[in-house]
């Protein structure tokens, strides 16, 4: 009798444990992350009486979770990537309304702007219309000033959700270490494992899964270690948390937030590692692919707009018989310095300017009196083809010990010129870089040490300085100018036909050959202009650098000589941005501004795809986890009544034997 006591007893034990795992199941059906859980019955040993075997019940072994490991981890990376696209098309939508969905948009302005200077072209005598090519001019400039307000906010607006995030993820990492510790000391003591702890980390896990995307690794001790999806940066290993760091970069007048780590007492940067899902990598990813890029892209078109109509202005002349000046604010930017560096030299003597011309005048019109017409058409040549080499990016100087080695600050990949080879520029020295004039010649050697760094934003620069010079429209240059006049000297004119040859200008002075500079320019009353014909420098000018005097004047056209206004209405269906393989540019200013603003549709479009895409993957892997880990209540309820059943089956052997056994008794004792 006492086998069958045993074996009930047994039974009402385990059915009593069932009913409690079915219970907890119950209790947790609206608990985030919990895995319905099941106890495993299994039967006792039997015993041997005789020859039989005999049965010895059941048990309840242990409480098996309903969990399967590459479902959740399928869970967490496609929730991450959900969440970084998110927050990348959260932040890209806003640039992109700012970009392309405004009703005064960029396009417009540049149209009008245009627009009115064909208007002045057709009566440049007008004051009305001076004044309005003027008030267009400053319309366009305080709209894109407006931009790239909005594109400086947004970079605060990043700046501050990135120190946000990682509180976050520290704070959520934390929680995780902790689960840890507890896991493992549950571990250590007993059998059963601690599979509410469980539940507790993989759902820790998974919220830290919408701020970074990460990588686990279960260790022998039951903990968990956790790596940034590309495995290259710790954040738990060994239960020993490694934070996170939200601080400046280090350029200190960057403005600019950077993610950093601590490990084994070393700083180092690793924004870009973490690039990818997650709120924080799908902030970075905007931040890289969309914000910087962006403001490089308008701010080259800017670049070239502003060049295209600064050196075709200098070519005229205005109302006052003046040389062109600039109309908009030339390039002038502003070198940023590692604070690493060791060096004293903070980057005020690295200068990048647009000048097409740096061997020669640096600005056409600060010497109107020596600068020749030919030179000038020649600079403006040249400006053209500078315009068309320049790209949106920005530089890193990183200087080696010898000389300064270029790199583009986005992609950390040398600069190179046509053939290949890397830009340097050696302290002193002055380049030409991607169409613009880096000038160091005043940089003195023993002032940088190697590895200082230097970054430099031409094209952002130009967005935050962007205006018009101008205040007064009479300044505007609309006249063109005589290539022949100034140096038409009638008295010597042999053959009446307006033109000074040199036959005519070595006769007519009694001048000996070869003509030296000397005598040309004491002839002509005017020094420095031998000095430029003489391309060869040599000291005397032969008869081809002779010639160069038909394209070497420099007073303006007539009153209402309109020829340099309607060369710059020109600029407007003009080829000057991105020179193709051969060499020649391939956009107008209108087609620059349209390729970033097709970067910035494409980029959102390419996000939402993604976005949608990885949300239907979530979701369906979220379905598979359910559908095995979930709690069902009708499942359960089944199981209540199957084990109710059961433990009331149990508790009535354990009545029939108690009965048998006093009978037994009462038998006994007669």
């Amino acid at each position: 009798m006492s086998d069958m006591l045993i074996i009930a007893t047994s039974a009402a034990t385990t059915f009593r444990k069932a009913l409690d795992v079915t219970s907890h199941n119950v209790a947790n059906v609206g608990t985030e992350g919990y895995s319905r859980q099941r106890a495993e019955i299994y039967s006792n040993a039997p015993s041997i009486v005789g020859g039989a075997f005999l049965g010895g019940g059941s048990r309840v072994d242990l409480v098996e979770r309903m969990y399967a490991d590459y479902i959740q981890k399928q869970l967490v990376s496609t929730n991450a990537s959900v969440m970084g696209f998110k927050e990348a098309l959260s932040y890209s939508k806003q640039v992109e309304g700012i970009v392309a969905g405004n009703d005064e948009g960029v396009q417009q302005f540049i149209q009008r702007y245009f627009d009115s200077m064909q208007n002045l072209a057709d009566n440049p005598t007008s004051r009305v219309n001076r004044q309005l090519m003027l008030d267009e001019a400053n319309n366009l400039t305080g709209h894109i000033n407006n931009i790239s307000a909005v594109l400086t906010d947004t970079q605060y607006q990043v700046n501050a959700q990135l120190k946000d995030t990682v509180n976050q993820i520290n704070s959520q990492l934390e929680i995780i270490q902790r689960i840890n510790t507890q896991v493992s000391i549950a571990n250590s003591q007993g059998r059963q494992p601690p599979n509410d702890l469980y539940d507790q980390r993989e759902q820790a896990i998974l919220e830290l899964s919408n701020l970074i995307e990460v990588k686990t690794f279960r260790q022998p001790d039951g903990t968990i270690d956790i790596h940034s999806i590309n495995g290259k940066v710790p954040l738990l290993s060994d239960n020993t948390l490694t934070r996170l760091e939200a601080a400046p970069s280090p350029y200190p007048d960057e403005n600019r937030i950077e993610i950093y780590v601590n490990n084994g007492g070393q700083r180092k940067q690793v924004s870009d590692l973490l690039i990818g899902g997650g709120q924080l990598g799908g902030v970075l990813d905007f931040r890289k692919n969309m914000l910087d890029r962006s403001q490089n892209e308008l701010g080259v078109m800017i670049n070239a707009f502003v060049a295209s109509n600064n050196w075709q202005h200098y070519m005229g002349y205005d109302e006052n018989g003046n040389p062109g000046k600039d109309l908009f604010s030339p390039l002038q930017t502003h070198e940023l310095h590692s604070s690493d560096n060791l060096g004293v030299e903070d980057g005020t003597n690295i200068k990048i300017t647009f000048n097409p011309n740096p061997t020669g005048v640096a600005v056409p019109y600060s010497l109107p009196e020596t600068q020749i017409y030919g030179e000038k058409v020649e600079a403006l040549s040249e400006a053209y083809k500078q315009i068309a080499e320049m790209q949106p990016r920005s530089y890193q100087l990183l200087y080696n010990g010898s000389e300064f080695q270029v790199y583009d600050h986005a992609t950390s990949r040398p600069v190179t010129d046509d053939n290949g080879v890397v830009y340097t520029i050696a302290p002193g020295s002055e380049a030409t870089i991607d169409g613009m004039h880096f000038d160091l010649t005043g940089v003195t050697p023993t002032d940088v040490f190697a590895g200082d760094r230097f970054i430099i934003k031409p094209h952002q620069e130009v967005l935050k300085s962007f205006a018009v010079e101008i205040r007064d429209g009479q300044e505007i240059a609309t006249r063109g100018q005589n290539p022949i006049e100034e140096y038409y000297d009638p008295a010597i004119d042999i053959n009446s036909d307006g033109i000074t040859s040199y036959t005519e200008f070595m006769t007519g002075h009694a001048l000996p050959t070869p003509l030296t500079v000397a005598d040309f320019n004491a002839s002509i009353g005017a020094a420095g202009i031998g000095e430029r014909l003489d391309k060869n420098g040599d000291g005397f000018l032969d008869r081809t650098e002779f010639d160069m005097l038909k394209a070497s004047a420099a007073k303006p056209g007539g009153e209402g000589d309109n020829v340099n206004i309607a060369n710059m209405a020109t600029l407007q269906s003009k080829k000057i941005m991105f020179a193709n393989d051969s060499g020649q540019p391939a956009e107008t200013l209108l087609g620059g501004y349209s390729r970033m603003a097709s970067s910035v549709g494409m980029y959102v479009h390419g996000l939402q795809v993604q976005f949608d895409a990885q949300t239907n993957t979530y979701n369906h892997i979220l379905e598979r986890r359910e559908t095995l880990s979930g709690v069902s209540l009708d499942e359960e309820a089944a199981n209540l009544m199957r084990f109710q059943q059961a433990y009331q089956a149990a508790a009535q052997v354990m009545q029939t034997a108690q009965s048998i056994f006093q009978t037994l008794l009462g038998a006994i004792r007669g």
